[in-house]
């Protein structure tokens, strides 16, 4: 039997966002046995209501198979040049299905009653679809995985979530969801790729869609590997414009030198993770599971440089020049920018009633912050399609509901998309901001790159 490479350490926490009534909806696992290492990481959808049975069941069905069927997987499952079979990307995700759909089955008093209190959406997606896709959908969650034996690892994703790898001694971004510049994306679940093979035309082609990633590569270079859910990956890994880590390095150092797999826990759980959502932007869940070798040194961090990063900016110029620069060009767009592009297209004084689902987001506003915006909710949607903005209200809401946290939490609060540029999804969220501001204009004020609350 092979010997396991790495020691193992993972954990998760629940974000600010969630205040105390929603649970922590991230859920990570690292296992060894029969001679493989598995770190497995799942972020519950925030829209899901049970996402965090969802990211639990899919932490523990993907180790299992992993370690169960690892040799055979290497043997039978993939291409010459690493890409996984159909088959094998399909077993994996109908053995996550399988557990989801016998846990519905095991825990009836759960799911009916989640039916019986939203009988109106259970009515209207069963028109549509299968009971069981009812079912599926309250359990949302993302997939990214890493299993290493003799040399050889298997690693995956299904959604967000980041995987970082020191490749002798290199520390650098290896894995993150493929998403298209500018458009409007879908995270993916392991559910919806399940359905679409079921119902759509190609059938299983679609195991071959741009969001479910599985390969076979050489790790025998792999010092160490971390994967994070979605908001933190920036405290590792530095792109072009950021000069921060959360000091990965010293975490490495300090987890070898632990005695004993408890030690390294209390480490992660009681230390580091803390530390992680107090300065995560996006006051999201944060968990992270790590494999690395006793022997492992950092000796460079390999920045992360995006497509769009070069397109304005030389790589020579300085940090500072770049932001100067982005200023002024902020300026001059906001001198062209012609005030009949934006024209409101609703009466001010027409009513905007909420949506079931909105009213319920409002609920949990107030639950966690005592605070009643129902009324500024309603002005923010009016305001979302007075710009032709309608599709993206929820975005409204989830952005203010940072702010309102900035409010009573914190009192500066920097946004997750600080130096967005001038790309399309950049100038999108600038502008719900805009809005907001418009709207609320005692809660905050803008100062460089962040937003400052004020207490009213």
């Amino acid at each position: 039997m092979s010997e396991n490479r790495y020691l193992i350490a993972y954990g998760e926490l629940v974000g600010r966002s969630h205040g105390t009534k929603i649970p922590c909806q991230d859920k990570a696992l690292c296992l060894q046995e029969n001679g493989v290492s598995v770190a497995v990481l799942s972020d519950g959808c925030g829209s899901a209501p049970l996402s965090q049975y969802g990211s639990d069941l899919t932490v523990k069905a993907v180790s299992r198979y992993l370690v169960d069927h690892f040799d055979e997987m290497v043997a039978n499952g993939f291409e010459d040049k690493g890409q996984a079979k159909i088959p094998t990307k399909k077993a994996l995700v109908e053995d996550i299905i399988k557990k989801e759909l016998e846990f519905v089955k095991e825990h009836p008093e759960i799911f009916e009653e989640h039916r019986k209190n939203n009988m109106e959406k259970y009515e209207k997606t069963i028109e549509h679809h299968s009971e069981e896709s009812y079912w599926l959908s309250l359990l949302h969650a993302t997939l990214i995985f890493f299993a290493e034996k003799d040399g050889k690892a298997i690693l995956g994703q299904i959604g967000d979530g980041f995987m970082g790898a020191v490749i002798d001694g290199k520390m650098r971004l290896f894995l993150e969801e493929d998403k298209i510049p500018g458009a409007k994306n879908a995270t993916f679940y392991p559910d919806n790729i399940w359905e679409f093979a079921n119902t759509a035309a190609e059938g299983d082609q679609w195991y071959l869609h741009r969001s479910y990633k599985m390969g076979l590569v050489n790790s025998s270079k792999f010092n160490a590997v971390m994967l994070t859910s979605d908001g933190v990956e920036s405290f590792f890994i530095k792109t072009k414009y950021e000069k921060r880590y959360a000091k990965v390095d010293i975490l490495f150092d300090r987890l070898i030198e632990c005695q004993s797999f408890e030690e390294r826990q209390a480490l992660i759980n009681e230390y580091y993770l803390p530390r992680l959502v107090a300065g995560s932007p996006s006051f999201d869940d944060c968990s992270i599971a790590i494999l690395v070798e006793p022997s492992c040194k950092i000796t460079e961090f390999v920045p992360k440089v995006y497509p769009h990063d070069d397109e304005d900016e030389q790589p020579s110029k300085h940090v500072e020049e770049v932001k100067k620069e982005e200023q002024v060009q902020k300026k001059e767009e906001l001198k062209k920018e012609d005030p009949t592009k934006r024209e409101v297209k609703v009466e001010q004084d027409a009513p905007v009633s909420l949506t079931q689902e909105e009213l319920k987001f409002v609920d949990e506003v107030k639950s966690a912050y005592q605070l009643d915006y129902t009324k500024l909710f309603a002005a923010l949607k009016k305001e979302a399609i007075a710009n032709g903005d309608a599709q993206f209200v929820h975005e409204y809401f989830e952005a203010y509901r940072d702010l309102l946290l900035a409010l009573k939490v914190n009192k500066k609060f920097s946004p997750s998309f600080r130096g967005p540029g001038n790309t399309p999804e950049g100038k999108r969220k600038k502008r719900i901001y805009a809005a907001i501001r418009k709207v609320d204009k005692c809660s905050f004020r803008y100062e460089g790159f962040a937003f400052v609350a004020i207490e009213k």
